[in-house]
């Protein structure tokens, strides 16, 4: 009986990982087209607009004092749910064979809701940061880092679309990036790890006695979203409207990772459903099926 089902299994598993080589072939290809794109951005190739403003205007006449959550905290903190997907794997998952261990199991299936999490993810950053070449927007904090040669003759209110900056202390690349306000990638990466975390705690723990444990869990996570998002505004990084931008650009990243990526966090199809065999001929559905069958025989 059951090793009679584990065998079935294993079929379509071997056989899935032959044929999904072209695709992991495509994988690597599309996520070194992702890094290439982010060098292009990061390090100027990408041609820039300079952004016009008034002159002496207030909104963006704050100093800069740092970043309450830096950039590198910020990348780091997205690979914290998959220590997060893995313990709750791992204390409610239950393996599908008695030859499977239940550690085997829990970081099989981490592994799999984090490839589909972190491919949002770079999705969503690819598209803030394109936003930011081409929109753009100046931060509060520009005359402060960029010091334009026209602020001690220009007129206030008079609109200047010609300057410089000669402020020589920060490096090309900050005094660059106070041209990209709109959107705010930090409130966008933050809400789209909170909504993931949430949904993916709603969909896949079992009801439980406790009726507080999961709403405390989940409000922890908005509560980084808003801490991070609103640390923006407080240290003048951002306006309020690129903040909101960003995170109304992360529910839909994160509404989009989870309903389509991760199919609503679905429980793993039926070999059946995932590979058939009919007079010796294997017919296959989608990769996504096969992905998922493979997943269930763990």
């Amino acid at each position: 009986g059951d090793d009679v089902s584990y065998k079935r299994l294993e079929l379509p598993f071997i056989y899935s990982k032959k044929m999904l080589s072209p695709t992991i072939v495509v994988d690597v290809i599309i996520c070194f087209l992702f890094a290439a794109w982010f060098a292009v951005i990061e390090l100027g190739w990408f041609p820039h607009k300079q952004r016009e403003f008034l002159c002496k205007d207030p909104s963006l006449s704050f100093k800069y004092d740092g970043d309450t959550v830096s950039a590198v905290v910020l990348i780091s903190s997205t690979f914290i749910p998959f220590f997060i997907l893995w313990i709750t794997e791992a204390i409610f998952a239950k393996p599908a064979s008695l030859k499977l261990s239940r550690t085997r199991t829990s970081l099989r299936k981490a592994f799999y809701w984090f490839k589909k999490y972190y491919i949002g993810i770079l999705i969503n950053l690819a598209i803030v940061e394109t936003l930011k070449v081409i929109v753009g927007g100046l931060r509060p904090h520009f005359f402060y880092t960029c010091r334009p040669d026209v602020m001690d003759v220009c007129m206030p209110g008079e609109i200047i679309f010609r300057y410089a900056c000669k402020n020589t202390e920060p490096s090309l690349a900050f005094v660059r990036d106070s041209q990209k306000s709109f959107p705010s990638g930090h409130s966008s990466l933050s809400v789209h790890e909170a909504i993931f975390i949430i949904w993916y705690f709603q969909k896949r723990i079992p009801k439980l006695k406790s009726i507080l444990f999961v709403p405390l869990l989940q409000i922890l996570c908005m509560a980084w979203a808003c801490f991070c998002s609103l640390s923006r505004v407080t240290d003048h990084r951002h306006h309020w409207y690129d903040v909101l931008t960003g995170v109304c650009l992360g529910f839909l990243f994160a509404f989009f990772c989870c309903k389509s990526l991760c199919n609503n966090f679905k429980g793993c199809r039926t070999n059946s459903e995932g590979v058939s065999s009919q007079n010796g001929v294997i017919s296959r559905n989608s990769v996504k099926d096969r992905e998922e069958t493979s997943l269930n025989a763990v």
